[in-house]
């Protein structure tokens, strides 16, 4: 996976899911598994993937990254009502958790939804929700990339000079961390 062999990897875990072991390696792997072949362009078999991933985890927050894989594919096929149920779920088990990380990925996810949809308000609002749950757990990257989706939502309101001060925002903060 490291070495972007997708296909040989997402084999690899495949076969090694099927082998007995914990349900928590049993979920890795298949969880590895959906990701890979996602990256290799076959959505079909990532999505069952990731469905085999779901019920094999071990606890909600294993689950919850299975609904944002499954989320993820349903993106990449514009599936957009199928995206958004499979956010819904990860967001129930996200909010029952106390998942801030989760949450924020979750609101990324749904603005990059709303945002083909013409839903630019909604869009607007994900992406701030996003943007601040990343701040309040820590993770520079996931705040950034909401910087970056509200520099794209101002640019297409017209706004460009709003839009030219959230990317230089984005862009500051992944240089104060490193992130190229």
């Amino acid at each position: 996976a490291e070495k972007h062999h997708h296909d040989a990897a997402a084999d690899l875990a495949r076969r090694g899911a099927a082998l007995p072991a914990e349900a928590a390696t049993t979920f890795e792997l298949q969880w590895l598994a959906g990701d890979m072949l996602r990256t290799a362009g076959q959505i079909d078999a990532a999505v069952e993937a990731f469905a085999h991933a779901r019920d094999a985890a071990p606890d909600d927050a294993a689950r919850c990254r299975a609904w944002l894989g499954t989320a993820d594919c349903m993106r990449l096929q514009d599936r957009y009502d199928d995206a958004l149920e499979g956010l819904d779920a990860a967001q129930t088990l996200a909010e029952a958790g106390g998942m801030i990380a989760e949450m924020s990925g979750i609101h990324y996810r749904h603005a990059n939804i709303c945002f083909p949809l013409g839903r630019i308000d909604e869009c607007m609002a994900e992406h701030e929700a996003a943007r601040r749950l990343g701040a309040e757990a820590g993770l520079p990257d996931a705040e950034a990339r909401a910087l970056g989706g509200l520099g794209d939502v101002y640019y297409l309101r017209g706004r460009t000079k709003t839009a030219r001060d959230y990317f230089a925002r984005c862009v500051a903060l992944c240089r104060e961390n490193g992130f190229e």
